[in-house]
């Protein structure tokens, strides 16, 4: 499942001094955004649970990506863009 694979990710790098940076892209999954972002909560909790808030970020892109609050076409939603769903 894509989220054990994340999680794995996790671990992997947070143990260690250096600063590595990993980007996940899902061709074919969560197109929808929604589900998307439930994922993106399943990955945040993940981070909370093994105790890496503040070791590690995560960062989302998607290609249908909106802030709350905003109209799907404003313009600050193109920073979180992508052609794919990233983390």
């Amino acid at each position: 499942e894509l989220v054990d694979e994340i999680q794995a990710e996790l671990v992997r790098v947070a143990p260690t001094t250096c600063r590595d940076t990993s980007i996940i892209v899902t061709e074919k999954l969560l197109q929808d955004f929604d589900e998307y972002m439930q994922v993106v909560n399943r990955i945040q909790d993940t981070i909370d649970d093994l105790d890496l808030v503040g070791i590690l970020q995560l960062a989302t892109f998607h290609p249908l990506y909106h802030f709350g609050g905003t109209d799907v076409t404003d313009a600050e939603n193109w920073t979180n863009r992508s052609p794919f769903p990233c983390f």
